[in-house]
């Protein structure tokens, strides 16, 4: 689950939450890896632990295919797009599909580099009520694309799919008081197939068992003069102690270590500064919060006694009594 600013996100499947990998952050933005599965669907859940009204706003390959409103403390999710009053249609991982003729793009060129990335943006937001719902569905790759674009192996998300919905729902009207160019948070998940992100190195590979086997008993017997005796105890822990341990399978692991978990580990402090700042905000709103409800309480006790010294102190004529502020 990746942090920011005091808000929680994941992404899940049938299968169970997707594992992140390689995370990194960049001030207000999380960066990280998640493995996909063709025709595996999938939804988003986020966590506000803030006092603040947001919306997540979620784009699949930079193309935007919905957001939610999440109320302070609340949790969301987000699973599929209404594509109309009664129908809805998953979100879905699939494999791209290549061609070799150069006429055969489906979609607009320009999203075709944003193949495999997600990104969800939080917005602060300032609910005013409710309208209609519009359907418009959004223009995903929704064909086969240039070979040469690179893009061989590579997934992309679809709408899969129609379910059927049981009512029409109307939907927030808000205030957004951040911009989509400048989020309040953002998450930044870039997915590929799990094999995809084991060639790079971003997922370790899991060794199979060592082929060799244990050490001859008598490979040491070199060391000890034709005339020795049999070996004893002593001989036995003597040669223990002389032989080379086997390399351990954990130190072969190390070659394929992700670049940027190896950077986490000597130094970037980044991922940890950020965490700490998250939770320095979320207690700073806190105290904020509890310190307006002090003044609004202390401020009640001054009236209250205002009221109760005036009542009791014997009228004086040509005296000007002090005014009583009242909510």
């Amino acid at each position: 689950m990746l942090h920011s600013r005091g808000f929680e996100i994941r992404v899940i499947t049938d299968d169970g939450v997707l594992e992140e990998y390689g995370t990194r952050v960049t001030g207000a933005s999380v960066h990280c890896h998640i493995p996909s599965q063709a025709n595996q669907s999938f939804r988003f859940e986020l966590k506000n632990h803030s006092y603040m009204n947001i919306t997540f706003w979620c784009y699949a390959d930079g193309i935007c295919i919905g957001g939610r409103l999440c109320k302070p403390q609340g949790t969301s999710q987000l699973s599929r797009f209404v594509v109309s009053h009664s129908v809805a249609r998953p979100f879905t991982f699939a494999a791209v599909e290549l061609s070799e003729s150069s006429d055969a793009v489906a979609t607009d060129p320009a999203n075709i580099t944003s193949l495999g990335t997600i990104t969800v943006k939080v917005i602060r937001v300032k609910p005013c009520g409710r309208t209609e719902r519009t359907y418009e569905v959004p223009a995903l790759l929704n064909g086969p694309i240039d070979e040469k674009s690179k893009k061989i192996g590579t997934h992309h998300v679809i709408l899969g799919p129609e379910i059927p919905l049981k009512a029409s729902h109307n939907i927030y009207l808000s205030e957004e008081i951040d911009s989509e160019s400048q989020p309040f948070a953002e998450f930044i998940f870039q997915y590929r197939p799990k094999a995809s992100l084991q060639a790079q190195g971003i997922i370790p590979v899991t060794p199979g068992p060592s082929l060799e086997g244990p050490p001859s008993q008598g490979s040491n017997n070199g060391d000890r003069s034709p005339n020795s005796p049999i070996p004893g105890p002593s001989d036995v822990v003597r040669n223990a102690i002389v032989t080379p341990p086997p390399v351990p399978v954990i130190a072969r692991e190390i070659d394929v270590k992700p670049a940027t978990e190896i950077e986490n580990a000597t130094g970037n402090h980044d991922e940890e500064l950020a965490l700490l700042e998250e939770q320095a905000h979320l207690l700073k709103m806190q105290a904020e919060n509890v310190q307006e409800r002090l003044n609004r309480i202390r401020a009640r006790r001054v009236r209250t006694q205002k009221q109760q010294r005036l009542s009791l102190s014997p009228s004086t004529r040509g005296s000007r009594q002090e005014p009583i502020e009242v909510d």
